[in-house]
């Protein structure tokens, strides 16, 4: 979900069906926002009780504290999985002050339509999402109830996608041809949302990946987009420090929250867990 739909200021909340989720992680998981606005904790305290999902995941702007003492007050076992925080760029060609490492290019890929399904570039993308991602912190990870690998595919299920969506980008970051990296991209109003953009860990520390940051804002400005905008886990200050010095600056934070139906979480589990 992008920032314009996670940031509105018409007020109020919104619950909606996760079908991806529910199908990957075999729970019946739905989708809690909360956008800024007028404050009626009471309708969702209610909404909350009534509603069937055995999984909520809640997001709602860092400042609301009220929603903090409405979902304590919901019934449901509440799990806090951590901050979200995005950052933002303007759209356009970037002055390249240095070439950057020897042999680096950034090249857009695609899969046909008329593709089968298992296509070359699909397996490169999987290989790629599957290697870079494997063990981000995502507020996934903080839920015991969901299998960790179902998350890393889901990932890779996400990037695929993008491959044939005419509004969806994958960039592909490659060294001596070699491809080591990605970044997907898509609409958020306006503006371009990177949903994914990594760099293999065999590759990390060698400047690699400010290449997909600038390509990402040349892409966004070749369709006429104003703005880039990327989030992350708010404890994942390594790539912070990466965006602030390609100029990127924060804009917008969020609390995220799973709301668990009582009965669903070993909480024998949960103290044992350390690397939750």
């Amino acid at each position: 979900m992008g920032l314009r739909q996670l940031g509105g200021t018409d007020g109020g909340w919104l619950i909606e069906p996760a079908p991806l989720d529910t199908t990957r992680f075999g729970l019946d998981v739905a989708r809690l926002t909360v956008t800024r606005g007028p404050a009626d904790p009471q309708s969702l305290i209610e909404a909350l009780h009534q509603h069937p999902s055995q999984v909520l995941i809640g997001r709602y702007p860092a400042e609301l504290t009220w929603v903090a003492a409405a979902l304590q007050a919901s019934g449901r076992d509440v799990l806090p999985v951590g901050g979200l925080i995005y950052w933002e760029s303007p759209a356009g060609a970037v002055e390249r002050v240095n070439s950057g490492p020897a042999g680096v290019d950034v090249v857009e890929a695609h899969e046909a339509a008329n593709e089968p399904a298992g296509s070359a570039v699909a397996h490169l993308v999987d290989a790629l999402v599957l290697d870079t991602f494997a063990g981000y912190g995502t507020h996934y990870r903080y839920n015991p109830l969901f299998d960790p690998a179902a998350i890393v595919a889901g990932y890779a299920e996400w990037a695929r996608g993008c491959l044939r969506a005419p509004d969806c980008g994958v960039l592909v970051l490659r060294v001596d041809g070699e491809p080591v990296g990605l970044a997907t991209l898509g609409p958020d109003g306006p503006d371009v949302d990177i949903l994914l953009a990594g760099v293999r860990p065999s590759h990390q520390g060698r400047g690699l990946y400010a290449s997909l940051l600038l390509t990402a804002r040349e892409w966004a400005a070749a369709r006429e987009s104003q703005r880039v905008v990327i989030s992350t886990q708010t404890h994942n200050v390594r790539v912070q420090r990466a965006w602030a010095r390609e100029g990127w600056r924060p804009v917008d934070t969020f609390e995220t929250v799973h709301l668990v139906q009582p009965g669903l979480l070993d909480r024998t589990t949960l103290t044992d867990r350390t690397d939750l």
